[in-house]
């Protein structure tokens, strides 16, 4: 597996360059408050979620049946990779404010804000600078399927500006997610195609977020135009009473 030996604050950072505007580059957000951390993405099993917190799993997405043994591509590849699916994605090049930072356990865990240990289950996280300065995504180095789901959730949260309620924020970062897994499935990114469920795996997981995202798409919305709804507040996730898919 690909580890790389990270330093200081920026572990092992690969920032992606473009100069591109659009909607993704130049929303104005609902949120003024100063950067901050968002982004959570667990490794968590299913059964060890809290009904009322569960938190954001690239086990959600990755076929579980089929054990990823192939070679961890090296760190400009991935970034190759990511540029690849997200302008095939939006139709626009990934924005210069923001680089994404691949670490080793023993980095990842010492950037977390709050103090993970290294054999933690968070897989990602995100300082959301958007409009003031550049955004910071980390992702702790793993199999390359959850890895790779990682990383599109985490792009999903910095892209646009952080919304000021917790819930859309996370039904904004998921809905991308998902449109992510699907752009990545459909170009076959590094082979991955056979290990990613373009329909995520929520049997038993209660989040209003995700709950939200899937009403939406049964009735028919896409997965990136519910991003685009969210992100610009004509949609929230509101009181939306939590459900249980396949329970």
């Amino acid at each position: 597996m690909y580890s790389s030996q990270c330093s200081g604050y920026d572990c092992g950072s690969g920032s992606l360059y473009s100069g591109n505007s659009g909607y993704f580059l130049n929303n104005s957000g609902y949120s003024n408050q100063s950067p901050s951390y968002s982004g959570i993405s667990s490794n968590y099993s299913k059964s060890m979620y809290d009904s009322q917190s569960a938190e954001f799993s690239p086990s959600f997405f990755v076929d579980e049946s089929s054990e990823f043994v192939g070679v961890i591509p090296e760190r400009d590849e991935i970034i190759g990779h990511a540029k690849t699916v997200f302008s095939s994605l939006t139709n626009q090049k990934f924005p210069d404010n923001i680089s994404i930072n691949l670490c080793d356990n023993e980095n990842f865990s010492r950037l977390l804000p709050f103090g993970a240990s290294e054999n933690s289950c968070v897989m990602g996280f995100a300082v959301n600078r958007k409009g003031f300065g550049i955004s910071k995504i980390f992702v702790r180095n793993n199999s390359l399927p959850q890895l790779f789901v990682t990383l599109g959730h985490e792009i999903g949260h910095v892209i646009t500006r952080q919304l000021s309620n917790v819930k859309d924020e996370e039904a904004k970062a998921f809905s991308f997610a998902r449109a992510w897994v699907v752009k990545t499935k459909e170009l076959n990114i590094a082979g991955l195609d056979k290990f990613l469920k373009p329909r995520p795996a929520l049997n038993g997981v209660h989040n209003v977020a995700f709950d939200f995202v899937e009403r939406e798409i049964a009735e028919g919305i896409s997965p990136l135009r519910i991003y685009v709804d969210v992100a610009s507040g004509r949609k929230s996730v509101g009181n939306l009473d939590s459900i249980v898919f396949g329970g």
